[in-house]
């Protein structure tokens, strides 16, 4: 990404997103632990640690502004750059396609 289509996030753009992926993480972590599973993945807790977490300001930037305008040409330009940066990671690059390496555990 080239930083040419970003859009700058208000504070309270940032600050829902931020309360949003907060709250996922919790989500996600507390089933993770009750189900026993996921201790393999690297890039734990989920969602904000390593390249493309959705804290890294690329991925905050697109994905802070979607509710800012619903067309197909917005997304285009302003939040998909940011969803293709945030499937970099492990969880994604696992269950996005055919992988023979992805086990139960790293769904």
């Amino acid at each position: 990404m080239d930083g040419t289509n970003i859009l700058i996030p208000t504070a309270e753009e940032i600050s829902r997103w931020m309360r949003y992926v907060t709250q996922h993480v919790q989500h996600i972590e507390y089933f993770l632990h009750e189900l026993g599973i996921g201790a393999f993945d690297p890039q734990r807790p989920h969602d904000i640690m390593g390249e493309g977490n959705k804290f890294e300001w690329e991925v905050m930037a697109g994905f802070a502004v979607h509710h800012r305008d619903t067309s197909p040409e917005f997304f285009q330009a302003h939040v998909y750059p940011a969803l293709a940066r945030h499937r970099c990671q492990y969880h994604h690059v696992k269950w996005n396609g055919v992988n023979d390496e992805a086990t139960p555990d790293d769904m």
